[in-house]
């Protein structure tokens, strides 16, 4: 059986709103590290994306958010079907080899 990271995981508000307030500190704070030494010119934009960070979200949190919001229902798929992380792995296997991403 695969070991799932988060499968024994029950969603927990506090932690979604740790990994929050975890994004807005560094999204903010490279904000204001930029602004400061003038890397780029100040705009509205910016200091909304920076204070906003879903604007401006890296592709790593995002993902990260998105699973963890995912989570409960993925563990009442799995626990209807013990077998479905096997299938959907294979699934993908599959589709991984039939069209290669470059």
């Amino acid at each position: 059986m695969f070991r799932i990271f988060l499968i024994q995981q029950t969603f927990r508000l506090r932690k979604l709103a740790k990994l929050l307030g975890q994004m807005w500190f560094y999204s903010a704070g490279i904000a204001i590290l930029v602004l400061l030494w003038h890397f780029q010119p100040y705009s509205l934009e910016m200091i909304v994306k920076s204070l906003v960070p879903i604007y401006s979200i890296n592709w790593f949190a995002y993902t990260y958010l998105v699973l963890y919001l995912l989570v409960p229902f993925l563990n009442m798929g799995i626990q209807k079907d013990p077998l479905l992380v096997e299938r959907a792995f294979l699934f993908s296997l599959r589709v991984a080899i039939i069209l290669p991403v470059h």
